[in-house]
């Protein structure tokens, strides 16, 4: 039986663009969803993520979300299957470490910086004033001090930088893209943490109830 295009995720390797593997078979194989449950599961949600409640807004079919302290390869024994998730929720969860300690924590941080005043932003601060300076108003002297109160850490996170310096987050609500006006920077995330708050769109009734999910969809695999 030939099935539609629509039933076949997209494949950029592949030469007419599409998986070998329809939809169905590919749950079937990596999560061990059977169509029938995953119709079940669609209708028990609504049609909608289990997080943000709504429809994927690229127009995919939302994905299989699976607990990774189960199984933490891409593939899932089928028992700790959770629910279904949009394409931002699901990579924000990855993102975050699937963890709801993370996602509390970028929650507070959220709120701590929401209740601070705007940066006081120099109108000329002595030069050299680096790389940060012309896209967040950021000199490399109050980079090395916001890093110093951090404790050399990642805001939300214990990772310490290595290769890669820790990335200058600001409240995109003010600016939503850069350069920005320099009163809206909060501290410095590693490239998880600052990408997943993205994915969550910075909105702490999205972490809210991504934690609420967390602890909802305990694991059943022991």
């Amino acid at each position: 039986m030939w099935r539609p295009v629509s039933e076949y995720s997209s494949s950029p390797v592949l030469g007419d663009g599409l998986s070998t593997t329809c939809k169905p078979c590919g749950r079937l194989t990596n999560y061990n969803v059977t169509p029938e449950r995953f119709a079940a599961m669609l209708e028990a949600q609504g049609g909608v993520c289990a997080v943000c409640l709504a429809a994927d807004g690229s127009g995919r079919e939302l994905s299989v979300d699976h607990d990774h302290r189960c199984c933490s390869g891409p593939r899932s024994c089928g028992r700790c299957v959770r629910g279904l998730l949009c394409t931002r929720c699901n990579l924000g969860l990855g993102r975050l470490g699937d963890s709801s300690n993370r996602v509390g924590a970028a929650l507070q941080y959220l709120r701590h910086w929401r209740a601070q005043p705007a940066r006081i932003v120099a109108d000329n601060p002595p030069k050299p004033r680096g790389r940060r300076w012309p896209r967040f108003r950021v000199t490399d002297a109050e980079y090395d001090r916001m890093l110093e109160l951090q404790s050399g850490s990642c805001a939300l996170c214990p990772r310490i930088p290595g290769r890669r310096a820790l990335a200058v987050d600001h409240d995109h609500a003010c600016c939503p893209t850069v350069p920005t006006c320099g009163g809206c920077v909060r501290g410095l995330l590693c490239t998880n943490c600052n990408v997943g708050l993205s994915h969550f769109r910075e909105d702490e009734g999205l972490l809210t109830r991504a934690g609420q999910y967390l602890a909802r969809a305990a694991s059943e695999c022991t």
